[in-house]
């Protein structure tokens, strides 16, 4: 029951931050810039392109959408953090990705998690580590540690009212969306050259920061 709910509290929070996009183009030009580069991004990879360059500029495209210095600092970390995900990691976008995430846990700061909330993030984080090699461990220990923060952070059921329940379930797709990129990073993943593969993990990233971030403006 509580999965129906959560999937239907899900799917308003979706609808909530899509609305004005679609019924006032001409006065949410960001919001719309962004979920029409957000699917580019997933068509291209369909058809077997990654635009780096493209990844970049959409996350870029929410720091015109909030006034908050924070975010908008963060915001443009994980800009700089998506494009280096080009190659295989590199400081630059590790210490980028871990930026973008530090600002989400700076607002989200007050927020608390129960013992199950907190297990369940670091079991995934851990488990990344486990299977991780190489720069991808590293990777995985500073980057992926900061997203599962602002996931377990995010999963607060103080959030869930009207106004910032759409926080958990974007925190949680990019959490995801984090562990399909390091999934095919795996030599022993048979879908790890899948084009779904790739654009359910653009997808997932895109929905993920446009559900967090206007969670975080409504807050």
């Amino acid at each position: 029951m509580d999965f129906l709910q959560r999937t239907e509290e899900g799917a308003a929070a979706l609808w909530r931050a899509v609305y004005p996009a679609i019924t006032d183009p001409a006065g949410h030009p960001a919001r719309l810039g962004y979920l029409a580069a957000g699917e580019a991004s997933a068509w291209a990879r369909i058809f077997g392109f990654e635009l780096r360059l493209l990844d970049a500029a959409v996350i870029a495209t929410l720091c015109t959408q909030t006034a908050n210095p924070v975010l908008r600092g963060g915001l443009a970390a994980g800009s700089v953090g998506q494009y280096c995900k080009r190659g295989e990691p590199n400081a630059l976008g590790i210490a980028a990705i871990a930026l973008h995430h530090g600002a989400y846990l700076y607002l989200l700061r007050a927020q608390r998690n129960d013992k199950l909330g907190w297990g369940l993030r670091i079991g995934a984080w851990a488990g990344g580590l486990a299977v991780s090699k190489g720069r991808y461990r590293a990777a995985t220990a500073v980057a992926g540690a900061a997203v599962a923060a602002t996931s377990a952070l995010a999963g607060d059921p103080a959030l869930r009212a009207d106004a910032t329940k759409g926080a958990s379930h974007g925190a949680n797709l990019i959490l995801f969306s984090e562990g399909l990129t390091l999934a095919r990073t795996l030599p022993v993943n048979p879908l790890r050259d899948s084009r779904l593969l790739v654009a359910a993990e653009a997808a997932s990233r895109v929905l993920g920061h446009f559900l967090l971030v206007d969670a975080l403006e409504r807050h």
